[in-house]
């Protein structure tokens, strides 16, 4: 985790964010609440009760034309075409050759598709890739910066939702329209980052009243109590754990892949790695025996590299020092003994919770 500083961040509630205590510092290209203090009890939060997280980093995107479901649909392994109003999916851009470009999660509205992309994608080669099969489709897609997200995480996040006078959706990726601190706007139920999540999207003006009316019933939550939980989950996170580099079956993420869907960009290359039942490399976690290493350190096995630690945390409830990486299938196997080219050891598990 990157060190903290405490400064004023150009986030659209930084004034609230600091208010709330919070500790900013850079991370993924943008300033964010590392901790508001107690990372521990942020992290018990989302573990027993309810965490909030002000979120205003991603990537907004509102999909709009005649066209928009079926040219979308033709660009991520996800199902599109199929949404009706209120439903919604979580999928991957992918490239002509099967690799992973973004992931993206996508609601349809009556009149729109809305996406949230990683932070930076879209201005950092996406856009130029959909323009690339933008031919004579009606579509338009618009980057949006007036509406804000608010996620409520952990098992309490319904309770909250409740004390709002909102009730959640009960499907998957289902969302609604309604009434939150007096303005109109959405609750999704999604996931994010291996968490059941609602996220509260409401006007840019209108997210520090929401985030205050939920400070009785929820408790603020920062990246570093965020990425323990993350990790716990054996969640990767695009741009950290997997990229342009791999295929969507090495993410380990299968609920992004539709495999009944009709043809999209790169759809015979993810066909044929799942059929044939095999990949290169595999998400898997690491036990270590003593402290964390740093994020980048090779996994290696005879003298070859056989995957890199891409996050790492330590954990409360599973007691240590953990991480993910992407493994070379030769040393995937749980329970592998790894060794990390700082001289250090590690453990290989498919799960820690």
């Amino acid at each position: 985790m990157t060190e903290s500083i405490t400064r004023r961040a150009p986030l659209p509630f930084a004034d609230l964010l600091l208010e709330l205590g919070a500790t900013m510092g850079p991370l993924e290209g943008a300033e964010r609440p590392l901790d508001y203090g107690d990372p521990a009890g942020e992290h018990e939060a989302l573990v027993s009760g309810c965490g909030l997280l002000p979120r205003s980093w991603a990537g907004r995107l509102d999909v709009t034309g005649a066209d928009r479901a079926r040219f979308v649909h033709g660009l991520v392994t996800s199902e599109i075409r199929g949404l009706g109003p209120g439903e919604g999916s979580y999928g991957f851009f992918t490239d002509v050759k099967g690799k992973v470009l973004a992931d993206v999660a996508a609601r349809a509205e009556t009149d729109r598709l809305a996406l949230e992309l990683p932070p930076g994608a879209w201005r950092d080669g996406l856009e130029e890739h959909v323009h690339r099969y933008l031919i004579a489709d009606r579509v338009d897609f618009v980057p949006v910066d007036g509406r804000l997200v608010v996620t409520l995480a952990g098992p309490q996040a319904d309770v909250a939702l409740a004390a709002l006078g909102v009730q959640p959706p009960p499907e998957p990726w289902g969302h609604a329209e309604t009434r939150l601190a007096g303005h109109d706007g959405v609750v999704w139920r999604r996931r994010l980052d291996g968490e059941v999540v609602f996220d509260l999207e409401v006007p840019a003006e209108v997210a520090p009243r929401l985030v205050e009316a939920l400070r009785p019933v929820a408790r603020p939550v920062g990246e570093v109590a965020w990425q323990t939980r993350r990790v716990e989950r054996l969640a990767p996170r695009f741009g950290v754990d997997f990229g342009p580099d791999h295929f969507p079956q090495e993410s380990g993420v299968e609920e992004a892949i539709n495999f009944t869907k009709g043809c999209y960009l790169g759809q015979e290359v993810v066909a044929r790695i799942h059929y044939r039942g095999k990949v290169n490399r595999s998400l898997r976690g690491l036990r270590f025996p003593g402290g964390a290493p740093a994020a980048g350190t090779s996994v290696v096995h005879d003298s070859k590299e056989m995957g890199r630690v891409t996050s790492v945390a330590v954990s409360p409830t599973v007691g240590g020092s953990i991480g993910l990486a992407l493994l070379h299938r030769r040393v995937a196997e749980p329970g592998t003994e790894v060794e990390l080219d700082d001289g250090t050891r590690a453990t290989v598990v498919d799960r820690f919770l």
